[in-house]
């Protein structure tokens, strides 16, 4: 996931110009071509990945995004994990999943290289404002001592850039 330092941007794609408050990436790999998501990352044939991303905006609490965000003061240091029971990833979807732009494009983090196809939904599913903020309180560290306020993330999203010569298509109108 990916937000900015303020609640109004976040997102790594924009809408006719505007932000959306935080963008979720689904990453897959082509596991048929590659043998790692590693080896798949680093494709520059736009065949390694198959990235969807979900667009959030700010409303009311979404309830299996709170099932992640209230475990996040017990996973706040880099390489933290803990189980989490009854998860549907599927419910960090949009209702409308037929509705979306697709091209070929790049990673968003080192080694940007340009092995993702991208699928962005068009409609955003809603976090609340608090379920953001929890996000503000993660760090890129793995000890707690070194915990302060250059290791946080208080954000992770990365400038936008330009589409260049890709052709972006979508299933809509």
């Amino acid at each position: 996931m990916h937000w900015g330092d303020s609640i109004e941007c976040g997102s790594e794609h924009l809408v006719d110009g505007s932000p959306f408050a935080a963008e979720i990436h689904f990453v897959n790999w082509n596991h048929e071509k590659f043998k790692s998501p590693k080896q798949a990352s680093v494709s520059n044939k736009n065949d390694g990945l198959l990235v969807i991303a979900v667009f959030v905006k700010l409303g009311e609490a979404n309830e299996e995004f709170e099932k992640l965000a209230k475990f996040i003061h017990d996973i706040h240091l880099k390489n933290h994990h803990v189980p989490i029971q009854n998860f549907n990833m599927n419910k960090l979807f949009p209702k409308n999943t037929s509705e979306y732009w697709t091209y070929p494009g790049s990673l968003t983090t080192p080694p940007c290289s340009e092995s993702v196809q991208w699928v962005v939904f068009k409609e955003p599913i809603e976090i609340s404002p608090e379920q953001l903020d929890k996000c503000h309180h993660l760090y890129h560290v793995s000890k707690e001592k070194l915990c302060n306020e250059k290791t946080s993330i208080r954000y992770n999203d990365r400038p936008i850039c330009s589409m260049g010569d890709r052709v972006v298509h979508k299933t809509f109108e």
